[in-house]
C-alpha cells in the first residue's frame, strides 16, 4: 500500500461525516449477523429513471438543499449521476457512481464539493481499489490502494444492495457490508436490520436500520434509516440520518431526504 500522508492528521470532524459510510467489525452483544447469500435481481430501478430529492434538516426541520438523480444501466453497469442544488438553484455538489448491476461490485465512484473544493474518489483497479480524497480546495491528493472484498460498496449503493438482500432482510437477518470510505483511505463495516413498517406519503414502507458494527461508533453517530416502499416498485420513499452534503462552512448535518 502507499499513502501520501498519515491518517492521524485527518480531523475527527471528517472522521465523522466518514461515517455516512463506514464502520469497524465488532458486533454488538447478542446480535446476530449472516453474510448476505447470492439474491436473484428484484424489483430494481428500469433501465432509466430520474429522481428529485429534498433534503430538510433534522433538527429544524428546514429546507437544506436539493438534488436530481439520474440512472441509466449500460451493458449491465448502473450509472448514477446526482446534482445537488442550494435552495436559490447553485450547484453544490456531485455525484457519480457506476456499478455492476448483478453483484454491485464498484467500477468507480466521485463526489465532490463544489463550495468547499472536498473531492473523494474510488476506482476498481484490478484486484484493488484506488482510493482518492482532498480535503479542501488546493490541499494535497491523498492516495491509497487496498484489496477488493465481497460486500464492499459506497454509500449510495446501500438502498441497492437492500433491495438485492430484501427476502433476508424480512425474515429477521442482520446483514454487514463493507463500507468505502474515501475520506479515510480504507473501508469500515456497516450492518443492516430490517426495523418494521410504517407508512410514507401515503405508501406502506420497509424501514431498514443501517448503522456502525462497532457499538463505539455508534455512541459517536446516529443511525442512517431508509423507507423503502413494500409494493414491486420498492422505491426509496425517504432517507433519514447523516447527509452527503456538508453546510457551506463544511459542517456536518443530520438531513430527511425525500424521493419524488
Amino acid at each position: 500500500m502507499n499513502t501520501s500522508s498519515s491518517r492521524s492528521s485527518r480531523s475527527s470532524h471528517w472522521f465523522l461525516f466518514a461515517l455516512v459510510v463506514g464502520c469497524l467489525i465488532v458486533l454488538a452483544p447478542g446480535a446476530r449477523a449472516e453474510k448476505p447469500t447470492a439474491a436473484k435481481p428484484s424489483a430494481a430501478k428500469p433501465a432509466g429513471t430520474n429522481d428529485a430529492l429534498e433534503a430538510f434538516a433534522l433538527e429544524d426541520g428546514k429546507a437544506a438543499y436539493k438534488a436530481t438523480r439520474t440512472i441509466r444501466v449500460n451493458n449491465g453497469v448502473v450509472e448514477e449521476r446526482t446534482e445537488y442544488q442550494s435552495l436559490t438553484g447553485e450547484k453544490i455538489f456531485t455525484l457519480s457512481a457506476d456499478y455492476r448491476e448483478d453483484n454491485l461490485e464498484l467500477v468507480s465512484y466521485r463526489t465532490e464539493d463544489l463550495r468547499l473544493g472536498r473531492v473523494e474518489e474510488a476506482r476498481s483497479e484490478g484486484k484493488q481499489l484506488v482510493l482518492k480524497f482532498q480535503k479542501k480546495k488546493g490541499a494535497g491528493l491523498k492516495t491509497e490502494s487496498i484489496d477488493k472484498a465481497p460486500q464492499q460498496i459506497v454509500g449510495g449503493q446501500l438502498a441497492p444492495f437492500i433491495k438485492k438482500n430484501w427476502d433476508s432482510l424480512l425474515a429477521g437477518n442482520t446483514l454487514e457490508v463493507n463500507l468505502i470510505v474515501a475520506s479515510r483511505l480504507e473501508t469500515l463495516v456497516f450492518r443492516m436490520k430490517y426495523m418494521g413498517e410504517e407508512t410514507v406519503a401515503g405508501r406502506k414502507a420497509a424501514v431498514f436500520q443501517v448503522e456502525p458494527s462497532s457499538w463505539i461508533i455508534r455512541k459517536l453517530v446516529n443511525p442512517m434509516k431508509y423507507y423503502i416502499s413494500k409494493d414491486e416498485e420498492r422505491k426509496i420513499l425517504e432517507y433519514r440520518g447523516r447527509g452527503l452534503v456538508p453546510t457551506a462552512e463544511g459542517d456536518n448535518l443530520d438531513v430527511r431526504v425525500v424521493y419524488h
